[in-house]
């Protein structure tokens, strides 16, 4: 009967079934005849009005309830077993949400039973189902439960959790109409399963692929970390088992970090603030980075690092990943020396040559003046000669110290003429005269800008290939000229290179050529057609890699039989030109230049080898200097100590038996001594020059020097220090 009040019936006899049936049909209380009076049906009534309250708001919440369920993903299931036990399963009553008989495959008019869920279990699922429900019968406990089910008519196979939780019914066993319950016996008359049915296959398969992420993060070499960023400050919230490992902390030491912990007295300062700016503003970074472990020592370490952004573009984490490459870089400086070593004795064998031609020149002419031989005009000829050689000999250990020093990366404006001769120099030396070379450059092949000790290795290794592969004779070719390209143009288009103009080298072999097969490889690290032991595989490899750093490419052209010609492109440098070649023959000039002169100031030359405190004694002392001489620091030290005041000028080598020139400088003026130092050395390089100046020098001269250099130099110092000395002071105003 559909209800719109509360209804309480008046019968002649409360018995069972008639209790029931009114029950049935919604009537909330009823009473024998006999038993009415004011006072009870007052106190029925009110009862009677809470309880169809009651009953309303239950039927709106269960409503609201469905209506929940039938929007949700998940399904919903009620199962009603009886109070007693013994005979589970006994169902009496089903409940199924809309949602879950679809997946069940139920019609509208068809009744969901437990079994309809028991058969679609998997293997050992439908026992373990009824073992887990009972369980919750019997303790009054939560139900979950991971089950293999099939939904569906093609039986589509899914996992799927059944959770929820057991309430029970009781009902006061008495009459309806009593409403002291207290004598009356309370029992469970049901127990009432509510539980949701959710798929998680997709849970599952995450959680499983997840933990294989994480499996392989453990076993990787490389280190993983992941940084949350609160209040623009990203701080380590984890760290892989390999970043712990390469960084030797433990995980409670890092959470909670700054990547930045890792830095330490030798990690560059430049890249220290690349890495906060990026893991403060969330931006990208790559580099490699001397970082230091828990136990203080340090280690080349390969960072990358990513920023991730939420749906709004807010910055909210930074992953990275990070490699400990020591040994990487161990291996490279290796090779690097193994290079310079290979490149050194093919340069060895150009220095001797040269030496000989310029020592044999100096042993002649000198033989001849000791004999007191020739004419006057043929002698100041030999002087001549053996000046020029000197000179030769002096360029020639200019380059061998340029190449020897192991400086960094400086780029600055390249003659690539000048760099392309000094190598065809080197290299007619070095191989047998078998092999012609033939260089031809361009009188105004552009400058560009460059390394020049990387440029000399490029050159080197093309060159050094060529006349490899033509084995013991052949035709090497070096032709250095400048060309303009369109974008278009092939060369550039293939690489990517922008529009201008560019210096082009070509080198040239007339060697067997390169198979097709290999043609493809030639430029891989590793690779090499040498014979083991032959060569590294890295001379091409190396090539292509700096000539790329300089914003040019390389291209091949070879013929089989016939030989191979690579061809560099190097952007020029805009409105410079080469500057015509000098020969190295030609006189110096300061050659014949006149000495300045000296008005018998007093010298102190300080230098280890007695034949140069000899010649420089001589040459002082016929331009109007007196001299002293001193062949060590403390020596040096003791006249100074003793003579300061008569000495007016110091010059001093810097490379001594027992110090330095700079130390003595700094020594002296350490002590109140002002005398001015000429500081002379053979290995000038800027570091040395600022050194000395910051020391107190007055000037840097380079060996070896000529001797009008030298008194131009005293006489710059002298100069100097009358401007000092005449300089109005304040009593002069």
């Amino acid at each position: 009967m559909s209800q719109r009040a509360p209804v309480v019936a008046l019968v002649e006899n409360l018995e069972s079934s008639v209790v029931e049936e009114l029950q049935q049909v919604g009537v909330i209380d009823c009473y024998e005849y006999d038993q009415v009076n004011p006072e009870l049906m007052d106190r029925a009534l009110r009862f009677a009005v809470r309880i169809f309250a009651m009953q309303q708001r239950l039927q709106h919440t269960q409503t609201a309830y469905e209506a929940a369920l039938e929007r949700s993903k998940c399904g919903f299931i009620q199962i009603v077993q009886g109070g007693d036990l013994k005979e589970f399963p006994n169902v009496q009553r089903a409940y199924a949400s809309p949602r879950l008989r679809t997946a069940l495959g139920l019609k509208d008019d068809e009744a969901f039973t437990l079994e309809h869920l028991l058969s679609r279990c998997r293997d050992i699922g439908r026992d373990r189902l009824l073992s887990e429900v009972r369980r919750c019968f019997e303790k009054e406990d939560r139900l979950r439960v991971l089950l293999r089910l099939q939904f569906g008519d093609a039986r589509k196979e899914c996992w799927c959790e059944i959770s929820g939780g057991v309430t029970t019914a009781t009902l006061a066993k008495g009459v309806m109409g009593d409403r002291d319950v207290s004598s009356a016996s309370i029992a469970v008359d049901e127990y009432v399963l509510n539980a949701l049915v959710r798929d998680v296959s997709s849970e599952l398969h995450l959680e499983s692929r997840l933990r294989l992420m994480n499996r392989a993060l453990e076993l990787s070499g490389d280190g993983f970390l992941l940084a949350d960023v609160e209040q623009g400050q990203a701080r380590l919230s984890y760290a892989s088992p390999g970043f712990l490992v390469n960084c030797g902390y433990r995980a409670q030491e890092l959470i909670g970090e700054a990547l930045t912990k890792l830095n330490g007295r030798d990690t560059d300062p430049q890249q220290e603030e690349e890495l906060e700016a990026a893991l403060s503003l969330g931006q990208h970074f790559f580099g490699e980075m001397i970082h230091y472990r828990a136990d203080g020592s340090k280690f080349w370490d390969e960072l990358k690092l990513s920023p991730v952004r939420d749906e709004s573009g807010n910055y909210t984490n930074m992953v990275g990943v990070q490699r400990d490459v020591t040994e990487r870089k161990r291996l490279e400086n290796q090779l690097e020396r193994a290079h310079k070593m290979e490149a050194l004795g093919l340069l060895a064998g150009g220095i001797a040559h040269d030496f000989n031609n310029i020592l044999s020149p100096l042993l002649g002419y000198t033989d001849l003046l000791l004999k007191d031989r020739g004419k006057p005009e043929e002698r100041r000829r030999w002087l001549e000669t053996i000046h020029r050689s000197i000179m030769r000999g002096s360029k020639l250990v200019e380059r061998i110290l340029a190449f020897a020093r192991n400086k960094p990366s400086e780029r600055g404006p390249v003659d690539l003429r000048t760099l392309v001769e000094e190598v065809s120099v080197i290299l007619r030396s070095g191989y047998p005269a078998s092999i012609q070379m033939k260089v031809q450059c361009e009188e105004q092949t552009p400058m560009i800008v460059g390394d020049l000790t990387q440029l000399h290795q490029v050159v080197m290794n093309l060159a050094k290939n060529g006349c490899q592969a033509m084995g013991e004779s052949g035709l090497l070719t070096i032709e250095l000229d400048s060309a303009e390209f369109e974008t278009s143009d092939s060369p550039l288009f293939d690489h990517g290179l922008a529009a201008g103009r560019y210096a082009r080298l070509r080198v040239t072999d007339t060697g067997p050529g390169i198979p097709p097969e290999v043609l493809p490889h030639i430029l891989e690290p590793f690779f090499s057609t040498k014979n083991s032991g032959g060569g590294t595989g890295l001379g091409l490899a190396e090539v292509h890699s700096l000539v790329a750093a300089h914003g040019g490419c390389i291209s091949v052209l070879t013929r089989l039989g016939t030989g191979t010609m690579f061809e560099i492109l190097v952007p020029a440098q805009v409105g410079e030109e080469a500057p015509a070649s000098v020969e190295e023959d030609m006189p110096s000039k300061d050659e014949g230049k006149p000495m300045d002169r000296g008005t018998s100031e007093m010298i102190l030359i300080v230098d280890d080898e007695e034949a140069v405190r000899e010649v420089m004694q001589d040459v002082l002392e016929s331009v109007g200097y007196q001299v002293c001489s001193a062949s060590c620091v403390k020596e040096a030290q003791a006249i100074m100590s003793r003579d300061h005041e008569s000495i007016d000028i110091l010059i001093c080598d810097h490379l001594l038996q027992d110090g330095k020139g700079v130390d003595l400088i700094r020594d002296l003026r350490s002590r109140g001594i002002d005398t001015p130092v000429v500081l002379s050395t053979g290995a000038l390089t800027e570091e040395l020059s600022d050194a000395a100046f910051s020391a107190g020098a007055s000037d840097v001269i380079a060996k070896p020097f000529s001797f009008s250099d030298l008194t131009s130099a005293l006489t710059r110092v002298q100069q100097a220090r009358s401007a000092v000395e005449i300089t109005p002071g304040a009593d002069s105003l």
